[in-house]
């Protein structure tokens, strides 16, 4: 078994991520310049490095899990990474779990999005993490929304669009981003040919990418239950595309069909049986 070295970044390292980052992900340099420059944090960034080079690394976001009108400090472990011919020695795991030492004195929860259904147990077994968010999926083709009047987004700042995303949220269980977080998505949501958006005269707001075919990725949408469809209707017409995928809170468009799905996990609080709680995008 190698010598690994287990430790946090330090402030020069960022770069030394990217290699690690491109064979994981296979984001480009321009999305590394952007992580680097706004989420980038030394004191965040778990590392396994072997002879000086990174083999295995995760971020963890800052966040809050607003819940009862309670605010509790948290993180998001973001970005789990393992090259190739290093997986399988419990790498990620001895990450994860220097993460959740992180529990004991410099956060209250830690929250998880796995990428694939089959890592939920996985997640469950290292952080000790149950399934805690969901999100509401459906797909929409501009044909279905013909007698629907479009309502118009508008591009939108970080700061406004969190503001109207905390709005739309209140009196419910959700993980609150900062500026800065928000400020990653919206480049992300650029990078993908999308942005972020604010609708005229109603409170709700979207993020947007779109994919190889010119579909969109609502991966939010928050806004009044009447004005849904209007607002899937705005974005298709607002960026020349025919259909959309729309990711919704579970408590929000049951009657535009789909059922609540398992998104993400939490460790620390448990949440109590049936509720559903929102984490929204993702950063990827």
């Amino acid at each position: 078994m190698p010598e690994y070295e287990f430790r946090h970044a330090n402030a020069e390292e960022a770069r030394l991520l990217r290699p690690l980052w491109q064979e994981c992900f296979g984001d480009d340099a321009q999305f590394m310049a952007c992580y680097e420059a706004q989420m980038f944090r030394p004191e965040r960034v778990e590392l396994a490095l072997l002879n000086g080079e990174a083999v295995s690394m995760l971020t963890i976001l800052p966040m809050t899990l607003c819940r009862d009108g309670k605010r509790m400090p948290g993180g998001c472990v973001y970005g789990v990474a393992t090259r190739s011919d290093h997986r399988g020695r419990g790498l990620a795991t001895q990450l994860l779990q220097a993460a959740c030492r992180r529990l004991d004195h410099e956060v209250d929860c830690l929250a998880v999005v796995p990428d694939t259904p089959e890592l939920f147990p996985y997640y469950s077994r290292t952080m000790l993490a149950r399934t805690a968010f969901y999100v509401r999926e459906i797909q929409l083709h501009a044909e279905q929304l013909t007698d629907r009047s479009p309502l118009n987004p508008q591009p939108a700042k970080a700061e406004d669009y969190l503001a109207a995303r905390r709005d739309c949220l209140r009196g419910h269980t959700f993980l609150d981003w900062d500026r800065q977080a928000v400020y990653f998505q919206r480049q992300i949501c650029r990078q993908e040919g999308g942005d972020l958006f604010l609708f005229s005269g109603i409170p709700g707001c979207a993020a947007v990418q779109r994919n190889e075919r010119g579909a969109l990725l609502v991966c939010e949408l928050l806004a009044p239950e009447q004005c849904l469809l209007s607002c899937v209707s705005g974005l298709l017409a607002c960026m020349n595309s025919r259909e959309a995928a729309v990711r919704l809170p579970a408590w929000s468009g049951e009657m535009l069909g789909g059922s609540a799905e398992p998104f993400g996990m939490l460790a620390g609080p448990y949440l109590s049986d049936g509720e559903k709680a929102y984490l929204g995008f993702d950063f990827a």
